[in-house]
């Protein structure tokens, strides 16, 4: 009996330590969001919340934690490059001048979603195609050609952008996204209301017992 109390301390005293340590990583990264979205802002007044309160990355599986902090970097400069407006934008339609980035975490029976929403101009219908050497552009016939904006958006080279700055432009963001979740057995969704917002849902699978226990430790 000893024995067995004396690993349980020790499980619960090196639990204690990862714990600490993988709170202290997303602390630093949700300040580097934060930092990040203030400095994409600043050229053009804008002025973005970043809303994590039901975000809980401590519970996200060990396997998805890299690749949800890359991904969550892209969004967030995706999101201030391409969706969010300037606030004299904002309030010409009706919004508050401050937009806000939601990233929210739930865990369902055999998956974790990470949801990732800007309240800012959504996908506009008209995606831009620039050809920048990646990938040829599309002609004649091409099936893609048919495909919704929030689909084409994953295609290398597609852009909304008429101009690449060193932020944006290049149209390979969001296929690198794409590849990254799937690299990691999961999935991503687009759903967007033009002039509302745009939101980013990843799916990725899970054990057949999920983590039963929630902690906003790293807000």
């Amino acid at each position: 009996l000893d024995r067995i109390k004396e690993v349980m301390e020790l499980m619960a005293r090196y639990g204690v330590s990862f714990r600490s340590r993988r709170s202290e990583e997303w602390h630093i990264i949700l300040k580097y969001l934060r930092n990040l979205s203030t400095a994409l802002g600043k050229p053009e007044g804008k002025v973005v919340h970043l809303d994590t309160r039901a975000f809980h990355p401590l519970v996200i599986p060990t396997r998805y934690q890299k690749v949800i902090k890359d991904v969550l970097v892209q969004l967030t400069r995706n999101a201030l490059v391409h969706g969010i407006e300037s606030p004299e934008e904002r309030q010409a339609r009706g919004k508050p001048p401050e937009g806000t980035i939601t990233i929210a975490s739930e865990f369902t029976p055999r998956r974790l979603i990470i949801r990732f929403r800007d309240d800012g101009r959504g996908i506009s219908p008209m995606v831009t195609e620039r050809e920048n050497g990646l990938k040829e552009s599309f002609q004649p016939g091409d099936p893609d050609n048919a495909l919704p904006a929030t689909e084409k958006l994953f295609r290398p080279g597609l852009t909304t952008m008429s101009e690449t700055t060193p932020e944006a432009g290049r149209g390979i963001g969001l296929t690198l996204v794409k590849q990254r979740v799937e690299e990691a057995g999961g999935t991503v969704e687009v759903i967007s209301q033009p002039g509302q917002f745009c939101e980013f849902r990843l799916s990725f699978p899970l054990p057949e017992e999920p983590p039963t226990t929630f902690s906003p430790d790293a807000q």
